[in-house]
């Protein structure tokens, strides 16, 4: 009796977990691109873990990342070397890109200087997975239509 408890314990504690999981609202490379104000790839120069309690603005109530980037390749917009991203602090379960100095990244950035994985950012180290050159070669192709029109 008392190792079913236990199992039904850790299949309980097991499915909490997957609920709390980082969820986002779906959508396409393409549009997450059309929505971005800038897009492009950014390599991490340095990282510095920022406390703010503002009240009223969820995603950045606790502590969270500041990120300055020198820029690698734009795809949209105009961001600048020494620009600075914010995420959240990686914790596991939430949708951060947990950011590390000296990385680099594809940034998904919309009116405000946050990011996720939710927007579309991801990172770009793994540089040969199908699922980044999948995302690099549409974003190029979507770059070069812009620029020969």
């Amino acid at each position: 009796m008392k190792e079913i408890t236990i199992i039904i314990f850790l299949l309980a504690q097991a499915a909490s977990l997957n609920a709390y999981a980082c969820s986002c609202k779906k959508g396409t490379t393409t549009q997450k691109y059309q929505k971005a104000s800038k897009v492009f790839i950014a390599h991490i120069t340095s990282t510095k873990e920022i406390i703010n309690n503002r009240s009223g603005e969820p995603y950045f109530k606790g502590n969270h990342i500041k990120a300055v980037y020198n820029v690698k390749e734009i795809f949209k917009g105009s961001p600048v070397n020494g620009g600075s991203i914010t995420d959240r602090v990686y914790n596991g379960i939430n949708c951060s890109l947990a950011i590390v100095a000296g990385q680099d990244y594809i940034i998904f950035q919309y009116d405000s200087n946050r990011i996720s994985t939710c927007n579309g950012s991801t990172y770009y180290g793994n540089k040969h997975s199908d699922k980044i050159i999948s995302t690099l070669k549409m974003l190029r192709q979507r770059h070069e239509k812009k620029h020969n029109k």
